[in-house]
């Protein structure tokens, strides 16, 4: 249910600050689209705000108070009405808003914790994956109770910080019927100094966004907070992230399975600490947010099978400059000598100018570290199989084609037709993104869905023989 605050409003920009604005502020708890402000203005605004994109929101509603750093001029209007007069209007996305409510003093004790912490609520995206931790049961005289699923585990995110999964429900009579409503939410647990919003930002957000991003690689499904609460000095504190398209939050679908086979609370609590002192920290947070794509399907084959390519890259350029392979020829006075070398065969070979200047300006290249054994350096080192997929390159004539030709074929050859094999070199890829990450973050692959045993079920890898040989006439079909 939308819920409208007529507002005074405060507006400041670079130098310049507007106050006395009113505006309506409209919130939808139940929807994932932006938090919008509707202004009425004047001439004088109106011919200010014009200049205005980024800006600083203040605005009250009686004893409710809104404040937003991250609030967006969309639009901006001007109408003629019948008597002449002309009205101005303008529509403003607010990001990270948040919203301040008196709390009854009466009631204010029952949410501070045993051990004076404070606790957040936050609420979490719908996703189906994600198992129940309260469930209702209906009695045989007909009263509901909630019954807890699960022992009384959680994650721990540092020394002042925890978090527990829960599931909330909420009870709405619709004349004669009650919707029931589940909410998937994440508690956490904190000892802060202050609640001060950089501390909280620093101390909480970062590590709730952190931890979500590894529960969307274990569900196979992308989960964020749409909004968390917290209480202080006798005020609820609601913040709204709201900086996410609906399309965009509900990646996943019903039929991919769970990547994790072992309980959510053992997977966090072996990849949260991992995964925050990685050195490849940046690369696993590009590589899960590129399967989650992936996941939702919400891209077309082709653009899945580039970004999570990309990936690939991304991880094995970290480990080329990580372990000094980044060139072949770290020595400056050996690569010159080399170079100087090459450049005077090229001028002793080459006949035509052109080609001897084109030859010459390829000659960089050539002190680069070839991916492909960096690749199969970084494979060895982390003792990464993956003889039941897809190779990234090809180890021989028999082993043709590698992924990295299917990728190379959709950005070099747009007239080649692969949608005959392209679904099967994303499957391929997709698991060997997961077994990379899955090693990396150090969960033993046993407990997954990309073990070996299971992959030998699965019918993208059992039909490889034959998918190749269909890749490989397509393409080297000109050779």
């Amino acid at each position: 249910m939308e819920s409208v605050y007529k507002s005074i409003a405060t507006l400041k920009w670079k130098n310049i600050t507007v106050r006395n604005v009113h505006c309506n502020i409209y919130i939808d708890d139940n929807s994932l689209d932006f938090i919008k402000a509707e202004l009425k203005i004047d001439e004088g605004i109106f011919q200010k705000v014009g200049d205005a994109f980024k800006i600083q929101f203040k605005a009250k509603s009686g004893n409710v108070s809104f404040f937003s750093k991250d609030t967006y001029l969309v639009h901006l209007n001007s109408k003629l009405l019948k008597t002449g007069q002309t009205e101005f209007h303008a529509t403003l996305e607010i990001h990270d808003l948040l919203m301040f409510k008196p709390l009854n003093i009466l009631n204010s004790n029952k949410h501070k914790s045993a051990n004076n912490n404070t606790t957040f609520i936050f609420h979490l995206s719908d996703n189906d994956k994600m198992p129940y931790f309260k469930q209702l049961m209906t009695c045989y005289d007909g009263t509901v109770k909630v019954v807890k699923n699960d022992s009384d585990e959680f994650v721990i995110l540092s020394n002042t910080v925890k978090c527990r999964f829960d599931t909330y429900y909420e009870f709405e009579n619709q004349k004669r019927t009650q919707i029931v409503t589940a909410k998937k939410v994440c508690l956490i647990d904190a000892k802060l100094n202050d609640l001060c919003v950089s501390t909280i930002e620093k101390a909480i957000i970062k590590k709730v966004d952190d931890l979500l991003l590894l529960l969307s690689l274990y569900l196979r499904q992308r989960v964020t907070w749409i909004d968390f609460q917290y209480y202080i000095d006798n005020k609820v504190i609601t913040h709204y992230r709201r900086q996410y398209k609906k399309e965009f939050i509900e990646w996943g679908t019903s039929y991919i399975p769970q990547l994790i086979t072992g309980n959510i609370y053992n997977f966090l609590n072996v990849s949260f600490p991992v995964f925050i002192h990685s050195k490849y920290r940046n690369e696993i947070e590009k590589a899960i947010q590129s399967l989650c794509l992936n996941y939702g399907r919400k891209l077309t084959v082709e653009a899945n099978f580039l970004s999570m390519f990309s990936v690939i890259e991304i991880i094995i350029l970290k480990y080329r400059k990580l372990n000094n392979k980044e060139f072949i020829f770290t020595n400056r006075s050996e690569w010159d000598r080399v170079k100087k070398n090459l450049i005077r065969t090229l001028k002793q070979v080459v006949q035509e100018n052109e080609k001897e200047i084109l030859a010459i300006d390829k000659i960089g290249e050539l002190r680069r570290y070839p991916l492909r054994q960096a690749y199969l350096s970084f494979c060895k080192k982390y003792n990464i199989r993956l003889e039941k997929l897809w190779e990234i390159f090809y180890q021989n004539n028999i082993d043709k084609p590698g992924l990295i030709d299917v990728r190379n074929c959709l950005i070099h050859d747009s007239s080649s037709d692969l949608s005959s094999i392209l679904l099967y070199a994303n499957y391929n890829l997709q698991y060997t993104i997961e077994i990379i990450l899955l090693t990396i973050l150090k969960w033993p692959l046993k407990y997954s869905d990309v073990n070996n045993e299971s992959l030998c079920y699965v019918s993208q890898i059992r039909n490889l023989s034959e998918i190749k040989q269909i890749a490989s006439r397509l393409l080297y079909k000109n050779n």
